[in-house]
């Protein structure tokens, strides 16, 4: 009973993308004012935040951003840095792929996190990749559209409406933050069943990987199991996994598993 639904989901799923993928609806115009984010941390949490600020220089950062989207992007990097925070990266450009970006509201998490993590700063190509770009939000833009907007004055940033099975580029790093690792999860989003294939994207981001390089993986506490289960079963070295917590809001817990490639 359950199959037959998925797959009527399915259909529907698919006729809708293949027509944004037909009009690819994409609006200029977007505009998404600053706030003023003074005051928003208090004792140990404002600590955390100036660490934030000062070791990956967002100061400026700040000052253009609105609330919601400031506080996504500390606990991008606290992420981040729960992840990579330890590691050194000595090519540059550092060349870095965001696998499955949607509206690629972390690009600046990124950007900062890589340009400035260890000892020194360096400049960073990062890709990032979206097989539904014009997927519309209920204000008329598309993803395509807010991920420009959030990519915006950040050298290096790239966002491509392209499948990532597609790329052929060596990275040093290649990140995936909630992969859709259950088929249900798949369908909300918004993507048919023919294009539900973790297994080849997580393959196809290690081989991308250039020697010493990381591939980093981040899910909900409760997908932990079936990541780890599927990393063995790729027979993928974990260099470094664990729960994550951010200690600045209180939002959902992470599990973040690091494989490198030697």
């Amino acid at each position: 009973m359950f199959k037959p639904i998925l797959s009527y989901w399915s259909f529907w799923n698919s006729l809708a993308f293949r027509l944004r993928n037909l009009l690819r609806f994409s609006r200029s115009g977007l505009n998404i004012f600053p706030e003023d984010l003074e005051g928003l941390f208090a004792g140990e949490k404002l600590e955390k935040e100036s660490f934030l600020i000062d070791r990956f220089q967002l100061a400026s950062y700040k000052k253009r951003e609105k609330k919601e989207n400031y506080l996504d992007n500390l606990l991008y990097l606290e992420l981040l840095d729960f992840c990579l925070g330890d590691r050194e990266f000595s090519n540059e450009p550092l060349r870095v792929l965001d696998v499955g970006a949607r509206d690629w509201f972390y690009a600046g998490a990124l950007w900062h996190f890589f340009s400035f993590a260890g000892d020194s700063s360096r400049s960073v190509r990062v890709t990032g990749f979206e097989l539904d770009p014009y997927l519309t939000y209920i204000d008329g833009h598309s993803r395509l559209d807010f991920a420009r907007f959030f990519s915006r004055d950040l050298p290096g940033m790239d966002y491509r409406s392209i499948d990532f099975l597609l790329c052929e580029e060596k990275a040093d790093v290649v990140t995936i933050f909630h992969p859709f690792l259950r088929s249900y999860e798949h369908l909300e989003g918004g993507l048919p069943l023919s294009c539900f294939y973790p297994k080849d994207l997580i393959l196809h981001s290690y081989s991308l990987l250039k020697e010493g390089g990381y591939l980093v993986i981040v899910n909900f506490d409760y997908e932990t199991k079936m990541l780890l289960e599927l990393l063995e079963e790729l027979g993928m070295k974990v260099f470094r996994r664990g729960d994550w917590f951010s200690e600045l809001a209180d939002r959902p817990a992470r599990h973040a598993a690091v494989v490198t490639k030697e």
